[in-house]
């Protein structure tokens, strides 16, 4: 049988069976609902959502629930209608994409999906109860949720916000074949490429990392990717550093991010020093970052070109414009609240972390002082006792002193307020390098 469509096209996730061909029993059992990994038996299938394509005058067409077996004549029961997604043929085997002829895969050349998340209503969440209660699932109940229901190595939770969590193995077959057709109704993973396009569309994603902490420098990260990188992520476990707590996860993703075909990471580094004298310079936070941001953009492509850069909003857009140079002057600017959605912001925002911890570790083995990150009460202590160390006039070299922090770690390491203008001053001196 010839595959219909390039190597793009050929997706997983459809969710009509259309036309059976030999042997003439199709590949399930009657009250298990996936089908057997049978790879003798092949299926025709046909890209289809619920709803009408825009501007598409194809009439619906009745297809079978995956869930259900065949009728007694040994053809499809065909139920509900969907429209199909024109100019997309797809030709499968259970649970994997054929191969091209002269190709040979197998089922361990497809990373199956183990985790997957959407939304649901109420009438979803009791149907879902119901439906894998009768397929044999154990149910229980858990904190701040409806149920949990388990069978072999898949867990499923329904929460009371209306997040709906599959984890485990067997996670791409429940969605496939039970979530998508017979609960969301729509028909999503695996064809990202046709209904999330600027998912996959070549960006520069800019996040920054030590702006908000007392000690450490500012460090701005741009991140470049392309549809072939993205596919690669999607699954990959990169997201918004905030919500990564582990420093050894940031390390291992900084790794992949940096050793991904494709992908180009550039940093700028702003040490304190630097950072308190273009502090003085430019008087805003925001005008710094501003320039942080578009020397990032400038490093990413002087070695691979992008249509655009995407940025969390923190100012005037027109302050990164501003500050581009030559190779950024024709980049078009995205600034938005919660960037770090897209997935080239969440690698930047990684890429950043990353190195602002690193360039924590090695102040600490310069001053043999602890720096926290943050500006909490512990990070006050730990200033206190570099003060006490190694005088107040160094402390420019390791914290941002126009933090308001400076004031109060001034006070408690007991230094009279009539002495810190001649702190300042010396600080002054540092970083207009007269020292």
């Amino acid at each position: 049988m010839r595959m219909g469509k390039g190597p793009s096209q050929r997706r997983r996730g459809e969710i009509a069976g259309v036309v059976r061909t030999s042997p003439p029993q199709p590949p399930w059992s009657a009250g298990n609902g996936y089908p057997k990994k049978s790879p003798e038996r092949l299926w025709i299938r046909t890209l289809t959502q619920p709803t009408p394509v825009a501007g598409s005058k194809t009439p619906p067409r009745l297809c079978a629930s995956a869930r259900d077996p065949p009728g007694p004549d040994g053809e499809m029961r065909l139920r509900f209608p969907v429209w199909p997604m024109p100019r997309i043929h797809l030709c499968f085997g259970p649970n994997r994409i054929l191969p091209e002829p002269g190709e040979t895969m197998t089922m361990d050349d497809q990373k199956k999906l183990t985790s997957y998340t959407c939304t649901v209503n109420p009438m979803q969440v009791a149907q879902i109860h119901r439906d894998l209660e009768a397929r044999g699932f154990s149910i229980d109940t858990v904190p701040y949720a409806h149920f949990r229901a388990r069978r072999d190595k898949l867990n499923l939770v329904a929460y009371e916000s209306g997040k709906l969590v599959v984890q485990g193995k067997g996670t791409e077959d429940l969605v496939q074949f039970y979530l998508e057709p017979e609960v969301l109704g729509q028909a999503a993973l695996g064809y990202e490429h046709v209904l999330d396009p600027e998912f996959y569309e070549t960006r520069i994603g800019v996040d920054e990392s030590g702006k908000g902490d007392y000690f450490g420098p500012l460090v701005t990260a741009g991140v470049r990717v392309d549809a072939t990188v993205v596919e690669l992520w999607r699954n990959g476990g990169i997201q918004d550093s905030k919500r990564i707590k582990s420093a050894k996860r940031i390390d291992q993703l900084v790794r992949l991010i940096d050793t991904t075909p494709g992908a180009v990471a550039k940093r700028v580094v702003v040490g304190n020093r630097a950072y308190n004298r273009l502090h003085k310079k430019m008087r805003n936070v925001n005008n710094l970052l501003g320039w942080a941001h578009a020397r990032a953009i400038e490093d990413v492509l002087g070695v691979a070109e992008a249509p655009k850069a995407i940025s969390d909003q923190f100012g005037d857009p027109a302050i990164i414009k501003r500050s581009l140079m030559q190779r950024g002057g024709t980049i078009e600017l995205i600034q938005r609240t919660k960037a770090e959605s897209d997935l080239a912001v969440a690698a930047a925002s990684i890429v950043a972390r990353g190195e602002f911890v690193r360039r924590l570790g090695m102040m600490e083995a310069k001053w043999g002082v602890k720096f926290p990150p943050g500006a909490s009460l512990q990070v006050r202590v730990a200033a206190v006792e570099f003060v006490k160390r190694h005088g107040a006039e160094d402390l420019v070299e390791v914290a941002k002193v126009h933090f308001r922090t400076t004031d109060q770690v001034l006070a408690e390491a007991g230094i009279e307020e009539w002495k810190w203008e001649a702190i300042r001053k010396e600080w002054n001196r540092r970083l207009e390098g007269n020292t």
